[in-house]
């Protein structure tokens, strides 16, 4: 009896391990996250991390919530920095998100810019707005989202070198990468936000 209680409780150990291994996040999911890691053009190398942070929790599919504060895990694929004439270009992948008691990977694309912290505070907001808009901390920076199995985001500055600071607040969409979306099959390039001349 006392052996068929310990396979039993074995085979449901394993059938968790299993189940945290293929935990996904559903497509069309997303996430709004606040870089905690600056990048510079300058300076970043491929294959360098950063790291960004979920403002908020978020369903991801099958019952499970991701709570705020988890870590959203991505990677700089390539450089250009703004020695040539083409300007300078930062090419990102977000491909982890991890939080107390699971992770699942990503194919996650930039579909919107926030306001920065200074909008949290409601005097500041107010008189920027009011004299210069609402501050994102990516003026003069375009974000080009590459939508597909593969996903990357592009952010791009004609001005020269640029720096991601800390901070920068961006909304995520989680691609299901085993099928290419419909809307983008045309043009898989989604235009985020144009350079502020």
């Amino acid at each position: 009896m006392r052996m068929g209680g310990v396979g039993i409780l074995c085979v449901l150990m394993c059938s968790a391990f299993v189940l945290a291994d293929q935990m996904t996040v559903i497509g069309d999911t997303q996430l709004s996250v606040q870089l905690r890691t600056a990048m510079a053009t300058a300076t970043a190398k491929p294959g360098a991390a950063l790291e960004f942070q979920t403002t908020a929790g978020v369903l991801i599919g099958k019952g499970i919530v991701v709570p705020r504060g988890a870590r959203v895990l991505g990677r700089v694929e390539g450089v250009q920095n703004g020695s040539s004439d083409a300007g300078a270009v930062l090419r990102i992948s977000l491909q982890r998100l991890e939080w107390d008691g699971g992770s699942a990977p990503l194919n996650a694309v930039v579909i919107g810019v926030e306001p920065s912290d200074s909008d949290d505070n409601p005097v500041w907001r107010h008189l920027h707005r009011a004299v210069m808009g609402r501050r994102t901390m990516l003026e003069h920076i375009a974000v080009r989202s590459h939508v597909g199995r593969n996903a990357f985001v592009d952010f791009e500055s004609e001005r020269g070198d640029f720096t991601l600071h800390r901070g920068v607040r961006l909304a995520l969409w989680q691609v299901d990468p085993e099928t290419n979306p419909v809307m983008f099959v045309k043009n898989p390039v989604l235009e985020v936000r144009s350079a502020t001349k």
